[in-house]
């Protein structure tokens, strides 16, 4: 999957990160953390390489999110 398709299909808008207002960033990073594990972490760091994250380029945190749904979805 391309990486505009990963923008469009998990944000509608790829300009605007909607974060929670009541939540700290170590809080966010906390929980994306627990997704990853939850995802598997090996599957969603060879996902970000394989989109072309990783290689000097982090992905904000709505990617990794979005990744580890897309992660997840395909083990059902």
């Amino acid at each position: 999957m391309a990486i505009n398709e990963l923008i469009n299909r998990f944000s509608g808008n790829p300009k605007k990160e909607k974060r929670a207002p009541e939540k700290e960033f170590s809080e966010q990073a906390d929980d994306l953390e627990a997704l990853i594990d939850k995802a598997g972490r090996s599957k969603v760091f060879a996902r970000a390489r394989q989109l072309g994250w990783l290689d000097g380029n982090m992905p904000p945190i709505w990617v990794w999110r979005g990744i580890c749904y897309e992660v997840m979805k395909e083990g059902e």
